[in-house]
């Protein structure tokens, strides 16, 4: 199966965009995967989210989108309130996360768009929302079947990043990596 993989964002924790980080890139994660068939995989949704949302609108609508959420630790949602494709009614987004979180996927994505916090709420979007908690095992995103693992690296329950790996390639977005640079 072809893929076609970008790294729109690559960084934890907080975004640090500039000339200094231009190389590796200063956006908090977010990875796209488009397959042949065109099938798009969205892998986190940090700050590098905005700008692939800005790349989706000059692409062939309408727009069917499947977003998996390692974790919902602050670096891993906050580009979604800018995601435009989020914003527009001919787009479908599909978003899947683990079982394990504190609060569901649809909650954690709210509570940062609750007004105090953005002028416009979750439930005021245009696109097509669901939802699906995936547990440990099997699951199918169109022609890509992809198993979730918890991996060995999971520190709490709460936290619970979770890996996919679609056909013999492994993806997963990063949290505890450190580096001696």
């Amino acid at each position: 199966m072809g893929m076609h993989l970008r790294f729109w964002g690559t960084r934890g924790s907080i975004p640090t965009p500039g000339p200094k980080t231009a190389f590796f890139g200063g956006n908090t994660s977010c990875v796209e995967v488009r397959t042949k068939s065109g099938t798009t995989l969205v892998l986190d949704c940090g700050t590098g989210i905005r700008l692939l949302g800005l790349d989706m609108l000059s692409r062939p609508s309408p727009h069917r989108i499947h977003l998996l959420i390692g974790h919902t630790h602050w670096d891993h949602i906050q580009g979604f309130p800018f995601f435009t494709p989020a914003f527009l009614p001919g787009t479908e987004l599909n978003i899947y996360g683990s079982t394990a979180f504190q609060h569901s996927l649809e909650e954690s994505l709210s509570g940062q768009m609750q007004y105090s916090y953005f002028p416009v709420k979750l439930q005021d979007l245009a696109s097509r929302l669901h939802y699906t908690e995936l547990e440990e095992g099997f699951f199918r995103i169109g022609e890509v079947e992809l198993p979730v693992t918890v991996p060995p690296w999971r520190t709490s329950r709460i936290m619970s990043p979770f890996g996919i790996r679609p056909d013999r390639y492994f993806i997963t977005p990063v949290t505890n990596a450190t580096s001696n640079s």
